[in-house]
């Protein structure tokens, strides 16, 4: 009775000092992330401190003896082995991960005329060649412990542990491919041009949201330049149309071709595929200048404020805006007290021009700011609101890094949920997505999208609510319209269809398949505060990993609810 107790009380010291320690390593790779540093070490000490005294526990000779036996023994071997991965982690993971941050200082790694120091940049990576592998060691030792007949506590703390450790080996594989990747990026004995898309995802496209603004980056040796900058208005005179450039994926001219992506700019990133729309920008941009460009940079007022991290506020026409105000201000402020006449579009054109010149000014042209500038480029791309596709072999590496905005690869599960808008109106600003995968019998798949838009009380500016299908005549609305598809695993098969529970025809649906990704998709008209469910039931769909479910860039993020065990 006294060993049990004995061993009980020391059970009890094991989970605290693993729960404690997780929390502040969790808290410290969060940190990491954000570049601050000097928390990230303070959470550090204390994880250490707990994953050194929990692996004091798990060396009492009871509770090694105990550890051997059947069925009970599995719980405390399995914490022996969380207490020695979490040590792994604490100890030489995130330590070199912190090194090499600091080694990543902004104020060295930028220049007084805002270039970037490419030779201190390629000096970074052997750190995290070191961060990363340790990461992996110690997630591979906690998936070798036992994973069933667990007492509950320690089952979860075993998933909780594993869940942290592959989020973080993800973020150091993705930190190493990046700075391998930068100087490529950055021009490194050569000269490369992008072309930078500024979206406004209140009104939703594919790629996040209809381009209304862009400009031109030189970028050589780390060197940033702006060549231009504009208007969507300066973009829409162009109305060529151009051949489906070479390299499209499968099905895209079929799936898209009939909405004018290849001649008209407000359609153009109607495609969730990144590096596709990429193609036909560069296509377009060459057709209509004769400059050849290496990729494309899209990002929107989300991105923009996070580059701004830090700046004072923003002088645009008569206001000022402070920085952390800055989507806010492109979704909805920027609209605030205009008509529907040109006069005002033109002004609020310019004001678009103002808040891209000012950002445009920070990343190139100075230093100063540089830590905060980092932290927001690094927010800014977590998020999925900055993303950068190229067809240039050099920056294939985009790609591995999973920042090019293309869809998923391979053969594992996908729901990926992507609207547009179809009326003209900013009202997707309030848009909430919610995606629920469910395995049913017979192997068959349930996949369905909310979607709800809950506008503000009282009266919009009214270009918010413009509906322009009865153009020229003006209608101002508060019910939204978008078109949503829902791609989904490759080689599915649809079962049935349903929109709140009424079926749907195939006449009802649209349907392609692009790049080996079937989609089936509907019309939705969303009055305020209604929700509306889109559901696919499918066969094919549960095929073997992980489910994977991308968040098309949208002023709120996607919420996902996944019930696995297909």
């Amino acid at each position: 009775m006294a060993g049990a107790t004995w061993l009980g009380v020391r059970a009890y010291q094991a989970g605290s000092h693993l729960s404690s320690a997780r929390a502040a390593l969790e808290r410290a790779r969060t940190e990491l992330l954000d570049r601050r540093l000097p928390q990230a070490r303070a959470d550090l000490g204390r994880a250490a401190h707990d994953t050194s005294a929990a692996r004091g526990v798990t060396r009492d000779p009871l509770w090694r003896a105990v550890a051997h036996l059947p069925v009970l023994g599995r719980s405390f071997s399995a914490v022996t082995v969380l207490a020695q991965a979490s040590d792994i982690i604490t100890n030489d993971t995130l330590p070199a991960a912190l090194a090499e941050a600091d080694r990543l200082d902004p104020t060295r790694l930028r220049r007084p005329d805002g270039s970037v120091d490419l030779a201190l940049l390629k000096t970074v990576g052997p750190g995290l060649v070191s961060a990363t592998s340790s990461s992996q060691h110690a997630t591979a030792l906690a998936q070798r412990s036992p994973g069933s007949l667990l007492l509950p506590w320690v089952a979860s703390a075993r998933q909780q542990f594993l869940t942290s450790a592959t989020k973080l080996t993800a973020a150091l594989v993705s930190a190493r491919r990046a700075i391998d990747l930068a100087p490529a990026l950055l021009g490194e004995g050569t000269t490369r041009r992008y072309f930078v898309a500024v979206q406004q995802n209140a009104e939703s496209r594919g790629t996040g949201g209809i381009i209304g603004g862009y400009a031109i980056l030189q970028v050589r040796d780390g060197r940033i330049s702006v060549l231009e900058q504009g208007s969507n208005q300066d973009l829409y005179a162009d109305d060529r149309g151009i051949m489906p450039p070479a390299g499209l994926p499968s099905g895209f001219t079929q799936a898209y071709g009939p909405y004018l992506v290849f001649s008209d700019w407000r359609n153009i990133n109607l495609a969730p595929q990144l590096p596709a729309v990429a193609s036909l920008i560069t296509a377009k941009w060459k057709a209509r200048t004769g400059q050849q460009l290496d990729g494309v940079i899209a990002l929107d007022g989300n991105a923009l404020q996070d580059l701004l991290t830090g700046s004072p506020p923003l002088h645009i026409g008569s206001r000022d805006v402070p920085a952390t105000q800055l989507a806010d201000f492109l979704a909805l402020g920027q609209y605030e007290g205009l008509t529907l006449d040109q006069a005002d579009t033109r002004r609020r054109k310019d004001s678009l021009q103002e808040v891209a010149a000012t950002v445009l000014q920070r990343v190139t042209a100075t230093s100063s700011g540089s830590d905060n500038l980092l932290r927001g480029l690094i927010r800014a791309v977590r998020s999925g609101h900055l993303r950068i596709a190229s067809a240039d072999p050099a920056l294939a590496g985009l790609h591995t890094a999973g920042v090019d905005g293309d869809t998923p690869a391979g053969p594992a599960p996908v729901a990926y949920p992507v609207v547009f808008n179809g009326e003209g109106s900013k009202l997707d600003l309030w848009l909430g997505r919610t995606l629920h995968w469910s395995c049913g019998s017979h192997g068959r798949v349930t996949v369905s999208v909310d979607l709800q838009d809950d506008l503000p009380p009282g009266v919009l500016p009214p270009y918010v609510g413009l509906d322009l299908r009865q153009n020229p005549k003006v209608v101002i609305t508060r019910t939204d319209a978008v078109h949503l598809d829902l791609y989904v695993t490759r080689g599915a098969t649809l079962v049935s269809a349903t929109l709140d529970g009424k079926s749907l025809s195939t006449k009802q649906l649209s349907h392609g398949v692009v790049d080996g990704l079937p989609f089936w998709g509907t019309d939705l008209e969303l009055p305020e505060g209604k929700r509306h469910t889109f559901a696919l039931v499918l066969n094919g769909a549960g095929t073997p990993g992980d489910v994977r479910i991308p968040d098309q860039p949208l002023a709120r993020p996607l919420v996902r609810d996944v019930h696995d065990g297909c």
